[in-house]
Formats: C-alpha cells, structure tokens, sequence
C-alpha cells in the first residue's frame, strides 16, 4: 500500500513502505513513476541521504519537486525531467524567506509541519 503526500495538484506524490517515492498523475491514476537522483530510487536508501519529498507539480512547463529538509529548515526545489528524474536544484528557499509562505499557500501544503499554510 502507498501513503499519498501531496494530492494538491495534477499530480500525487506517494510513497511505498519500503520509504521509495513515486508520482502518480491524477489522470492515469494506474501508472506510478518512481523518482530517480542520481540513477537510484529516491527514498529510504543506505547510500543516500533520507529525503523528505512533499510535494510535486509541473509549473511554467517544468516537472517540480519540493525537498524539505528540516536540518537547514530549507525547501529544495528540483527540477526533473519528463519521466520525473533529477535534473537540478533550482532553488532553495529558506522559511523565513516570504517566498516560502508562498509555495506553501499556493499549493495548500504545510511544507515545514509548523500548522500553517501560507501567510496565515
């Protein structure tokens, strides 16, 4: 069985119980693409760094991933490819920067836990 994260927009973001991370769209609801960084699954593995992915959108024509990472209280912004696999970081936004309580509020996701989406 899969936990969905992310069911904000076109696309769902879930993770299976073995901590992997999939996207799922919304309108072929049968199909799960598995997230891939640097040519291994994204999610629970002893080579990699545990990720916290939650949420996933295509915007302005590029397949985004939002990584937040408690330790640096920092969202990861990735850019992937059309299969949904790492391309770059785009950006990183802080959560005291107001772009932070935007991307929380634009897509309906408490990012960061802290019980508050967008400027609330």
């Amino acid at each position: 069985m899969n936990l969905k994260i992310d069911d904000s927009g076109n696309f769902s973001l879930l993770r299976n119980k073995f901590g992997n991370f999939f996207v799922q769209e919304k309108l072929n609801s049968s199909k799960l693409i598995p997230i891939i960084r640097d040519s291994k699954f994204v999610g629970f593995h002893k080579e990699q760094s545990n990720y916290n992915l939650v949420l996933v959108e295509f915007i302005n024509g590029v397949n985004q991933i939002v990584d937040f990472v408690y330790r640096f209280k920092s969202a990861y912004v990735w850019e992937t490819d059309s299969n949904w696999n790492f391309v770059k970081d785009l950006k990183v936004i802080g959560v005291n920067d107001p772009e932070f309580q935007e991307l929380k509020e634009n897509h309906g996701v408490d990012i960061n836990n802290d019980g508050i989406i967008g400027f609330n």
